[in-house]
């Protein structure tokens, strides 16, 4: 399970076995289904805004610096699994996928719960943390006292549902997906995409205050 940092050697295994399937992806053939720009021989896949380069032999920044391992395996995850799905234009929070019982508990407990905390009492800084990761508004779900769309991945995009606190009710944030995320990556991944949301939103705050 991708919810266990303690064990970055197990996930560097992992992911060097993803980018020896990586290896014998004609990544050509891929790139309009994901939304993704090929240029010579590789990839380059934008994520929360910014680029990275899926090669034959890993994953890098533009630059050649090495991501997160989790951001790694997402994204060669998202290339193996080759979807080109459209979106439903529905969006459904995690527990409305199929077989999630399993996830909930720790996906509230190290996405939804730490954003709510984190924000709590700051609705601009929220804001301005999303327009960092390049989220838009999205007053048409009418819900939320703050609600952004981020790009995610370029055919699977996060929403964040966000209640500030009040008198009677703490902070909560939900995260949403579009109904047809399962075409792009399994629900494992679809639940590390939103804890990579939240590293996201927490680095830009630090940003703020630094």
């Amino acid at each position: 399970m991708m919810f266990r940092p303690d064990q970055p050697r197990h996930y560097e295994e992992v992911y060097a076995g993803l980018v020896a399937r990586l290896a014998t992806v004609d990544f050509r053939w891929l790139a309009d289904g994901l939304g993704a720009q090929y240029e010579a021989g590789a990839l380059v896949i934008f994520s929360f805004g910014k680029p990275y380069r899926v090669t034959k032999t890993g994953i890098t920044d533009l630059a050649g610096a090495v991501p997160p391992i989790d951001l790694r395996m997402v994204l060669a995850y998202y290339v193996l699994h080759g979807g080109s799905a459209e979106l439903s234009g529905q969006w459904v929070s995690f527990r409305d996928f199929k077989d999630t019982t399993f996830f909930m508990a720790t996906y509230k407990d190290i996405v939804e719960r730490p954003m709510a905390e984190l924000f709590s009492g700051q609705l601009e800084a929220l804001k301005t943390c999303s327009q960092l990761l390049g989220g838009r508004d999205l007053p048409e779900l009418g819900t939320g006292d703050l609600c952004y769309c981020y790009p995610a991945l370029p055919n699977l995009p996060l929403a964040l549902v966000f209640y500030d606190a009040d008198e009677e009710l703490s902070a909560s944030a939900t995260v949403l997906y579009d109904l047809h995320s399962t075409f792009f990556l399994d629900l494992e991944c679809l639940a590390v995409l939103g804890l990579i949301l939240k590293e996201r939103l927490s680095a830009a705050r630090q940003q703020l205050l630094s």
